[in-house]
């Protein structure tokens, strides 16, 4: 995620799908810092043991956004268990010093997430290969996902998927 306030690039990435690390580059990617595990601050709730698969959690494998108002927001996916599978993002409002959790979107993995050009924030997430990928809108920056449905025009290719906006006139 580039910052154009600050001019910093923030780099998420996960250790063993379980713990969530961040670093920075203030030089456009030619050196980063150290990296800092954010797990904790992010109040994931990695435990359980009902699943090989239990807890699986991954920042990507798209890219991350600056908003307008210039929050930055990461989509991520994660695996409770063999059924629990979903999507949110993270978001920091003070240029990446520290990092929240957004709301739960549902069932989706691999999201992407643009914002439209009326602020709100849609997100695209594969769905139980081969069916329409699942589709979210958010209003509040990613706080909070209102209806998601399927998508019966995207029909999933059992893989990820790329979305990036383009700007608009104006």
């Amino acid at each position: 995620v580039f910052d154009r306030d600050t001019k910093v690039l923030w780099l998420p990435f996960c250790i063993d799908n379980k713990q969530v690390w961040m670093m920075k580059s203030a030089d456009f990617g030619l050196s980063f810092s150290r990296p800092v595990n954010i797990t904790q601050q992010l109040n994931l709730g990695l435990k359980c043991n009902d699943s090989p698969l239990c807890m699986e959690y991954g920042t990507g494998p798209g890219i991350g956004i600056q908003l307008k108002s210039s929050r930055l927001v990461v989509p991520v996916y994660y695996f409770r268990s063999k059924s629990g599978r979903g999507a949110h993002v993270l978001y920091s409002d003070d240029h990446g010093n520290t990092w929240k959790k957004g709301g739960d979107l549902g069932a989706g993995e691999e999201p992407q997430v643009v914002e439209r050009m009326d602020g709100s924030l849609y997100m695209n997430c594969r769905f139980k290969r081969c069916k329409p990928r699942k589709i979210g809108l958010s209003r509040d920056g990613g706080i909070t996902w209102h209806d998601p449905f399927g998508d019966e025009s995207l029909i999933d290719a059992q893989t990820q998927a790329s979305l990036i906006r383009l700007p608009g006139p104006g």
